[in-house]
C-alpha cells in the first residue's frame, strides 16, 4: 500500500507517523505519493478526497465540525483497498492513526514507552473504527516540584517533552497545563525593569526550601524550552491552559528588580513574608494591568488564546471576616472573566477550585456562580476525588453550569502507588451522567507516580466507567505485560486493598495523610496533637488485617523477580509495589509507636518493650527501603543530574537548591539520597530520643525538644554538604532478597 500525499501540509507529520509504525510492525515502509489515481492500494489521511473516493463523502458526514471525532475504515475503490483515516480536526488523525495500530496491530501505549508487536502486513480490508467523546477536555496538568526525572516536569527537557505530548495524543489527551514557574516570562514583559541572572550563581540561596527556585539551566533556556514544548504541541493541534490573574506564587515569585523598581502592594494577609511569594493586592489596578500583560505577554511569545485558567486569590487572605473575604475573592473572578470577555473574545475561563477546598464554604460556590457567565466560564474541580466534603456533588451545579471532574491523586511527597478508587467511580458515575460536565483532567503535583492511575485516568478520560476499576486492572496487565500478564494480575489484585489505605486526602474533615515516615523530626510535634495521629486518614486497623496481603503481595512479586529477562516494565512496576508497600507499613510502625508512646507517657500502657519493638521495626523497614530505592535508576537523584547535563551544563549551585527543595517537608518523598542521608539519620536519632526517656522513664508531656531539632539541622547540614555522587558506592540489595526481609518483619509484626 502507498499513502496518498496529503494536501494539507500539516498532515505530512501524521502520514510519516504512520509510516514510522508500519515499518515498526511489519518492517515495511510504505511508499508516498501525491497520485489519488493510481491502480496502488491506498492509505488516504484526512479530508478533501471526496471527488477521488466518493465512498468517503457519508463518512466524513459522521464527523461533528469542530470535534475530536474521527473514524478509520477500510473500502474498495475500481479494484483498489483504501484504508481511510479521517478526522474532525488537525489532532483527531493522531488519535485515529495510534487507535487503529492499537486495535489492529496490537500496539499498546505507556507514558514510559510502547510495545510494538511484529507482523506481515498491515490489516486494511474489514476495518471500521468510529469514536466521539463524552468529554471535551481531557488532559492533564504539570506542576513545578523539583526532584527525579521521572516524577518532576521541570526536570525534563524537549526530548522528554516531545515523548510526553506524543504519548497524550497515543491516549486521545487534547488538554495540559504546563505550570512549572513562569522562567523568563519577567524579563519578556519588563525587559526594561528585570534583567536576566547571571547563569552560574546561585540567585536564591537566600530563600528557604521550596522557595529556592535558582534553576539547572539558564533561564534563556528555559524560555526557549517554553517555547519548543508548545510548538510542539501546538502543531499538534493540542490546547493548552494560559495562566491569568494572580499568577505570583512560590513557583512563579516575583523577582527583585521588579520589587524594588515597582514597589507593588500585596494582598492583606499571606503566612508567608517573601515578598517574591506573594500575590500583589488586586484591588489596585495597577497590580491587575501588571498580572495581565505578564499573560499578554504569555501569549504573544509563547502561547495561544484558547483557553484560560486562573486560580483566583487561593490560599490568600484579605479578610479576617469570612463573608468579606469570599466577595473580594468572588470580585477578583469576576473581574477575570470580564477581561478575557473583552479582550479574547473567543476563549473560555477555567476557575480553579483550590479555593472552594480551602476558603469557601459549600454554599459559597453557588453566589460565585450566579455572578459568572457559564458561556464564558467552566469551573474546574481537580480535586472531585476528594473525601472532603467540599466538591461538584455540594455546590448546586450539577446540570446548571459548566464544570470538569478532576483527579488530583497526588502531593508532591506522595510518590507511590494510592488512591481511593471506590469513590471516585461513585464521583465519576454522577459527572459522566451530567451534560455540565465537559471534562475529565487529572492533576497529580508530581507526574506518573503512578503508572495504573495513569493509565486508569486516560480510560476514563476516553471512555468514562466503561470498565470498572479491577477490569482495569485486568486489561492493564494484558497490555503491559505480556507473557507475564496472569502473574502480575495475581500479584496486583493481591496488592490493591493496600493501594486503598492511602490517598491523597481521605479525611472527611480536610487532614491530609501524615507520611511521618518521611518526616521523623516531626514525630514529637504530631504526638502533641490528636487529630494528628488519630486522623482517619490512615486506618491503622485494616492497615494491620492486610498484613497477610502484603505479605503475599511480596511473596508474588519474589517469585515473579526470579524469572529471567523480565521486561522494563515489570522492573519499574515492581519496585514501585515494593516500595509502597514498605512505606505502608513504615507509616503503620510509626503510628502506632506514637499512639502507644502517648498512652505510655499517660500511665496507661507500661509495656516497654513493645514500644522498642515498633521503633525497631520502623528503622529495619526504612533501611530496606533505601536498598530498594537503590536497585532502579528512577528513584536516584544522581541519575536526574547526569540528565541535566546531558545536553548543556547546568548551574553548579543548582545542586545546593535542590537538596533545599527536597528536604522541606512539602517536597520528601521516596528518593534513594533522602532516605540514605535525610530519613535514616533523624528516624535514628528521634528513635534513641524516645528510647532515652523510656529507659529514664521520663513521661514528658511535651515533646517539642529543641535539643532533638538541633540533631536534625546537623544532620541536614551533612545532607548538604555529601554530594550525591559520592552516595553511589557498594552495591544494592537484589530485590527478591530484600522482599524476603521485608516478610519476615511483616511476619513478626503480625504476631504482635
Amino acid at each position: 500500500m502507498k499513502i496518498l500525499t496529503p494536501k494539507n501540509n500539516t498532515y505530512i507529520p501524521i502520514a510519516k507517523e504512520f509510516i514510522s509504525l508500519c515499518q515498526k510492525t511489519t518492517g515495511q515502509i510504505p511508499e508516498m505519493t501525491s497520485d489519488s489515481k493510481t491502480s496502488d492500494d491506498l492509505i488516504v489521511i484526512g479530508s478533501g478526497y471526496e471527488k477521488d473516493f466518493p465512498f468517503i463523502l457519508p463518512i466524513n458526514e459522521k464527523l461533528t465540525p469542530d470535534s475530536d471525532d474521527y473514524i478509520v475504515c477500510s473500502g474498495l475503490d475500481n479494484g483498489r483497498q483504501i484504508l481511510y483515516i479521517a478526522g474532525a480536526r488537525l489532532r483527531s488523525l493522531w488519535y485515529a492513526v495510534y487507535d487503529y495500530f492499537k486495535t489492529y496491530m496490537g500496539c499498546r501505549y505507556f507514558w514510559d514507552g510502547d510495545i510494538i508487536p511484529k507482523s506481515d502486513s498491515l490489516v486494511s480490508e474489514g476495518v471500521y473504527i468510529e469514536k466521539k467523546f463524552r468529554f471535551r477536555y481531557r488532559g492533564q496538568r504539570y506542576f513545578a516540584h523539583r526532584g527525579l526525572q521521572r516524577f518532576q516536569a521541570e526536570m525534563w527537557d524537549i526530548e522528554d517533552w516531545q515523548k510526553e505530548i506524543d504519548w497524550m495524543l497515543k491516549k486521545k489527551l487534547n488538554m495540559f497545563m504546563l505550570r512549572i514557574g513562569q522562567d523568563d516570562l519577567f524579563q519578556r514583559a519588563f525587559p526594561d525593569i528585570v534583567s536576566y541572572p547571571d547563569d552560574n550563581t546561585h540567585w536564591d540561596k537566600d530563600k528557604p526550601d521550596y522557595f529556592d527556585r535558582t534553576t539547572a539551566w539558564p533561564l534563556r533556556y528555559r524560555g526557549e524550552l517554553r517555547k519548543k514544548i508548545l510548538d510542539y504541541a501546538f502543531d499538534r493541534d493540542l490546547i493548552h491552559c494560559e495562566d491569568c490573574g494572580t499568577m505570583t506564587h512560590w513557583y512563579s515569585q516575583t523577582p527583585q528588580e521588579f520589587l524594588d523598581k515597582v514597589k507593588p502592594k500585596f494582598s492583606t494577609d499571606h503566612d508567608d513574608k517573601l515578598k517574591s511569594n506573594m500575590a500583589w493586592d488586586t484591588s489596585v489596578p495597577e497590580n491587575m494591568a501588571n498580572y495581565w500583560h505578564l499573560t499578554d505577554t504569555h501569549i504573544k511569545e509563547f502561547g495561544k488564546a484558547e483557553l484560560f485558567h486562573t486560580i483566583g486569590q487561593a490560599e490568600r487572605i484579605n479578610s479576617t471576616d469570612h463573608d468579606e473575604n469570599i466577595e473580594a475573592k468572588i470580585k477578583v473572578f469576576e473581574e477575570t472573566e470580564k477581561y478575557i470577555e473583552e479582550h479574547y473574545p473567543d476563549a473560555k475561563l477555567l476557575i480553579a477550585s483550590w479555593d472552594f477546598w480551602i476558603s469557601f464554604k459549600n454554599e459559597d460556590v453557588p453566589k460565585l456562580l450566579k455572578r459568572l457567565n457559564p458561556e464564558r466560564s467552566i469551573i474546574f474541580d481537580y480535586t472531585s476525588d476528594a473525601i472532603r466534603y467540599k466538591n461538584f456533588t455540594k455546590w448546586d451545579i450539577i446540570g446548571k453550569f459548566p464544570y470538569i471532574f478532576g483527579i488530583f491523586h497526588a502531593y508532591s511527597r506522595d510518590t507511590d502507588i494510592r488512591g481511593y478508587y471506590k469513590l471516585t467511580e461513585e464521583r465519576l458515575a454522577i459527572a459522566s451522567k451530567d451534560d455540565s460536565c465537559i471534562g475529565c483532567v487529572m492533576w497529580p503535583e508530581t507526574v506518573h507516580t503512578d503508572t495504573f492511575m495513569t493509565e486508569y485516568f486516560a480510560g476514563n478520560a476516553s471512555e468514562p466507567l466503561a470498565l470498572d476499576v479491577y477490569q482495569r486492572i485486568d486489561k492493564f496487565c494484558q497490555d503491559r505485560y505480556g507473557e507475564n500478564s496472569a502473574q502480575m494480575q495475581k500479584l496486583w489484585h493481591t496488592f490493591f486493598p493496600i493501594v486503598n489505605l492511602m490517598s491523597w486526602s481521605m479525611d472527611a474533615s480536610g487532614q491530609n495523610p501524615v507520611e511521618m515516615q518521611f518526616l521523623p523530626l516531626n514525630i514529637p510535634k504530631y504526638m502533641e496533637d490528636d487529630s494528628l495521629i488519630y486522623a482517619s486518614d490512615f486506618d491503622e486497623e485494616k492497615a494491620f488485617s492486610l498484613i497477610p496481603e502484603a505479605i503475599k503481595t511480596l511473596e508474588y512479586t519474589a517469585n515473579i523477580l526470579k524469572k529471567d529477562n523480565l521486561s522494563e516494565f515489570i522492573k519499574r512496576d515492581v519496585t514501585d509495589i515494593i516500595k509502597t508497600v514498605t512505606g505502608r507499613y513504615i507509616h503503620l510502625s510509626l503510628l502506632m509507636f506514637m499512639r502507644y508512646f502517648k498512652l505510655w507517657r499517660d500511665g496507661k500502657f507500661e509495656d516497654t518493650l513493645k514500644l522498642k519493638n515498633l521503633m525497631s521495626r520502623a528503622k529495619e523497614l526504612m533501611n530496606i527501603l533505601c536498598e530498594i530505592l537503590k536497585t532502579h535508576d528512577d528513584y536516584i537523584v544522581l541519575n536526574t543530574m547526569n540528565g541535566l547535563s546531558k545536553n548543556r551544563s547546568i548551574n553548579p549551585y543548582f545542586e545546593i537548591a535542590l537538596k533545599k527543595n527536597m528536604s522541606c517537608d512539602y517536597h520528601r518523598s521516596y528518593v534513594f539520597e533522602s532516605v540514605k542521608m535525610l530519613y535514616i539519620p533523624e528516624l535514628d536519632a528521634v528513635c534513641e530520643w524516645f528510647e532515652k526517656n523510656i529507659e529514664e522513664n521520663n513521661r514528658p508531656k511535651l515533646l517539642h525538644n529543641d535539643e532533638l531539632f538541633a540533631m536534625g539541622n546537623e544532620i541536614r547540614d551533612k545532607y548538604f554538604s555529601t554530594s550525591f555522587e559520592s552516595l553511589q558506592s557498594g552495591e544494592s540489595g537484589e530485590l527478591s532478597k530484600l522482599c524476603e526481609l521485608i516478610i519476615g518483619i511483616l511476619k513478626d509484626f503480625e504476631s504482635v
